[in-house]
């Protein structure tokens, strides 16, 4: 493995949770597959599951979810 810090682009880090979804290889093949460590590649399957839901969401749905976040940014910020 690489030492020292990478940034993994979105389109990676989905590659490698989809495939650690599958369940056709263990997460430390992966890993060993994709240079990068268990942990993360446990970490990235995680965070696919939890945002599976808000994926098959409506576009408006999305829209309305992004506005009250940046919404409550600005009320913070300005308070």
């Amino acid at each position: 493995m690489e030492k020292g810090y990478r940034r993994r682009t979105a389109e990676f880090k989905a590659k490698v949770a989809f495939e650690a979804l599958k369940g056709d290889l263990p997460l430390a093949a992966l890993a060993s597959k994709f240079e990068v460590y268990p942990t993360q590649v446990a970490k990235w399957k995680r965070q696919a599951l939890e945002s599976g839901a808000e994926i098959f969401g409506s576009a408006r749905e999305r829209c309305e979810k992004g506005g009250k976040v940046a919404n409550a940014r600005l009320y913070k910020t300005i308070s």
